[in-house]
């Protein structure tokens, strides 16, 4: 299923609220503590702290797919793909709590099983240049 470039910029808006309002680090998240996001944190050497900012960075032109039910707890969940130091990673989160206190569940952040697609991706090839370039 794919969303509107608007109803992506309303889930992104919602996540980025979340993370900036929190009262503690800056960081209103909760990582599934799953071997492969654990890995992929250890291998990429970032932080808690360095994940949530890469969700921060997160825009339209990362969205891959959502939203699409949760298939453990009820919910919606939002797919994204990024690439960290040279490596495409797939992000997956739903949004979690209610308006008072909102919380942003960070279910997947590990290198992607296999090719990503991003719908509205405008350049592919030149974004990737652009980001080689900044973690050079």
């Amino acid at each position: 299923m794919c969303a509107s470039e608007e109803g992506i910029r309303q889930v992104l808006l919602q996540m980025k609220r979340a993370l900036t309002q929190s009262t503690v680090d800056s960081s209103r998240f909760v990582l599934v503590l799953r071997e492969k996001n654990q890995r992929t944190m250890l291998d990429l050497e970032l932080s808690y702290r360095d994940v949530g900012h890469q969700l921060l960075g997160l825009s339209v032109e990362d969205y891959c797919q959502g939203p699409c039910p949760d298939t453990d707890v009820s919910g919606l969940v939002w797919v994204f793909g990024k690439r960290v130091k040279g490596r495409e990673i797939y992000i997956k989160l739903k949004m979690t709590g209610d308006h008072r206190a909102e919380v942003v569940r960070l279910l997947s952040f590990h290198d992607a099983m296999s090719p990503l697609r991003y719908p509205y991706r405008r350049s592919q090839t030149v974004r990737e240049g652009l980001e080689h370039a900044q973690e050079g």
